[in-house]
């Protein structure tokens, strides 16, 4: 079994920072799923899908064995890969995690 590798202070503040962004995103779009006509519904869901499962592989839920946990993986990676492909992040990277979010700001 891999061991996990330990956060240092910086990178598990950005990683708690990180889930407090995804969280008010998932908080967000559920309110307007909640509130908004069909269309926007739609929309919403599909961001707050994304936001769930990202959620999910920042905060290491995801099983391997469980059919969930494997899309959410896949759209975690299938978004990581493109990502690569538009020379955003280097190769054998991964967005979601440190130190990426540890160095990226994001705008609200």
């Amino acid at each position: 079994m891999t061991q996990k590798k330990k956060l240092t202070p910086a990178e598990t503040k950005a990683k708690k920072d990180f889930l407090k962004f995804i969280e008010d995103k998932i908080n967000g779009y559920a309110q307007r799923v909640a509130e908004k006509p069909d269309r926007a519904d739609r929309s919403a869901m599909g961001e707050l899908n994304f936001y769930v499962a990202l959620r999910n592989v920042v905060k290491g839920n995801p099983d391997p064995r469980d059919m969930p946990s494997l899309r959410d993986l896949g759209l975690i990676d299938a978004v990581n890969d493109t990502l690569i492909h538009l020379d955003i992040i280097p190769r054998k990277k991964k967005f979601y995690n440190p130190p990426f979010y540890t160095k990226t700001k994001h705008k609200k």
